[in-house]
């Protein structure tokens, strides 16, 4: 009897851990949670709306096991509008999309060095939120994370969460002075703007997002600064004054449409050591570069580097290379 007592329990524990590793929902201390995989996800409430100072825990106990809490689901804390605050464990690692959107009284936020990736719209229409702690642990921000936040750091005309810059909130301007540290530029952040000739990017820059410069039709010349190692879709499209573009070193992607419609540009300068891959366009023929004719324009990079830029997919199109 004792030994299939025990059975039966064993049997127990066995399915109750099955159905926890297949997702389970849960109710602790005022969160919802969906526990899976040993790991617990913030996720919205069942009905109604959270409000108030929200403290996420590091873990959660639930019939007597413990789970740490490693993430903010997608739309956990969507339409919340009274939520004032919230307090993040240094166990989460990523933010959902949507997770806080229109979550209108949030003012301030503060993310620990645990978080790695925000997804889309993940602060969307926080219009009352004027800053954001952003620590470089975090590796990928997705380019729409801070639409709509109109609240934010405004500085020289740029507005910013963090190290994010967000967008151009004066766009007559015709130079704007992008402050050191930051490490994103979003999507169409410096687009359309309608007097800059020239943008020096600051080497704090990591990644630039899809159409970034798009539009910019007085830009005549644009600098990145060493540290730049991404550039997104169409970032320089449209640009159509522009006559020169200078990558860093540290440049490792461009998107294949990064220079459509760059009709004027007549230089490129990579000081990269390494042809920096060129992501091909599904629509695209052949090997060159999309929306541009790079046969018109003279590519100049490191002495050491010609054989590979003159023998490498799309950079070999180019009308002339020379060394730099």
């Amino acid at each position: 009897m004792k030994h299939f007592i025990t059975t039966v329990l064993s049997i127990a524990a066995f399915m109750m851990a099955l159905t926890l590793s297949a997702g389970t929902r849960v109710y602790v201390n005022g969160l919802y949670y969906n526990i899976e995989g040993g790991k617990a996800e913030v996720t919205s409430m069942a009905s109604g709306k959270y409000h108030g100072d929200i403290s996420i825990p590091a873990e959660i106990t639930y019939e007597g096991n413990q789970y740490p809490v490693t993430s903010i689901g997608e739309r956990a804390f969507a339409f919340c509008d009274s939520i004032t605050s919230v307090r993040i464990p240094n166990t989460v690692e990523s933010i959902g999309s949507e997770a806080f959107n229109r979550c209108y009284g949030l003012r301030h936020i503060d993310l620990p060095t645990s978080v790695k990736k925000i997804d889309a719209m993940a602060f969307l229409w926080c219009k009352g939120l004027q800053s954001i702690g952003i620590p470089e642990t975090v590796e990928d921000i997705n380019p729409s994370a801070f639409y709509c936040c109109h609240g934010l750091e405004t500085i020289d005309g740029i507005r910013y969460a963090g190290t994010f810059l967000v967008e151009v909130a004066d766009k007559e301007r015709e130079y704007y002075t992008i402050k050191d540290g930051t490490r994103w530029i979003g999507v169409n952040a410096l687009s359309n703007l309608p007097n800059v000739k020239q943008l020096v990017v600051p080497a704090s820059v990591k990644y630039i997002a899809p159409f970034a410069f798009s539009g910019c039709s007085q830009l005549t010349e644009v600098k990145l600064s060493e540290g730049v190692a991404i550039v997104g879709d169409c970032a320089f499209s449209s640009c159509t004054q522009i006559e020169s573009i200078t990558l860093p070193s540290t440049i490792k992607q461009i998107t294949n449409d990064c220079f459509a419609g760059c009709e004027k540009l007549e230089r490129i300068t990579c000081k990269s050591e390494m042809p920096p891959f060129v992501e091909v366009a599904e629509t695209q023929m052949g090997d060159g570069f999309y929306r541009f004719d790079a046969s018109k324009c003279s590519l100049y990079v490191p002495k050491s580097a010609m054989k590979q830029y003159v023998e490498a997919g799309c950079w070999k199109t180019f009308g002339t290379i020379k060394q730099n």
